[in-house]
Formats: structure tokens, C-alpha cells, sequence
């Protein structure tokens, strides 16, 4: 039997891949959320706010949920990432991220870095990405 080139191959392989990556931050932006709840903390309660405050190597504690709400995933704007996919918080205050994710404070571990090195959350993403059979 001959070999016949499918014209459409290359198409289903570049919808394959992007459905995979989105399952994959998807999952990721569902495990932030998750992690964001308000629940038990071992950190200062603030009398300003609602909830006893994480401490260092917890993820923050939900107070008012803004951050959680905002948490999202979204196609890349990126031409260099073709099939690429963000997760993070958007629509939030960039001086309120800038204090969350990029300067240190008390050798606290930032929420998305914990996420992303969590072999949990990388062995769920993988799952994901599994499910979407384009091979």
C-alpha cells in the first residue's frame, strides 16, 4: 500500500498540541485557585483582615478573594510560543503582584513557583495533556 501524505496532518497536529497545553494550564490555573482558598494558615492575624495570614512556604490566604478571582489561564500573546498558554493572576493590582511573586519577604516561597514545583500539580498537568490523544 502506498504512502498517501494527509494535506490536513499538519493542522491536527498544531490543534492536538494546543488543545494539550490548554488542558495543562487549565488544570494549572484550577490547582492555584484551589490553593488559594481561605483556609488553615499559621501565619500573623492582622486585625484588618478577615483571616488568620500565611506564613512562610504556605500559599497566601484568601482575605477579600480578589487574588484568587483573578486567577486565570489565557492563550500567549507570545509569537515565539506557538502553542503557548499563561497562567497566572490577571486584572490584579501590579504593585500587589510585584510584592506577591517578585520580591522576597521572610524566605517566602512565591505562590506560582510552589505551584509549578509541586509534583502533584506537574503529574496532574501531565495527566491532562495525556487526555488529549493527537499522536
Amino acid at each position: 500500500m502506498p504512502f498517501v501524505p494527509n494535506p490536513a496532518a499538519w493542522g491536527l497536529i498544531n490543534k492536538g498540541i494546543s488543545d494539550a497545553m490548554k488542558s495543562a494550564s487549565t488544570t494549572m490555573a484550577y490547582r492555584l485557585r484551589d490553593n488559594l482558598k481561605r483556609g488553615a494558615r499559621r501565619g500573623y492575624h492582622y486585625s484588618k483582615y478577615p483571616a488568620q495570614s500565611s506564613a512562610a512556604g504556605e500559599y497566601p490566604q484568601e482575605q477579600f478573594g480578589s487574588l484568587r478571582q483573578s486567577v486565570d489561564n489565557r492563550k500567549s500573546a507570545s509569537r515565539v510560543l506557538l502553542h503557548g498558554w499563561d497562567v497566572g493572576f490577571f486584572g490584579e493590582d501590579m504593585k500587589k503582584l510585584i510584592e506577591l511573586e517578585l520580591k522576597p519577604w521572610n524566605g517566602r516561597r512565591k505562590p506560582l513557583t510552589m505551584l509549578a514545583e509541586n509534583p502533584e500539580t506537574r503529574r496532574e498537568m501531565a495527566e491532562a495533556i495525556e487526555r488529549n490523544d493527537f499522536v
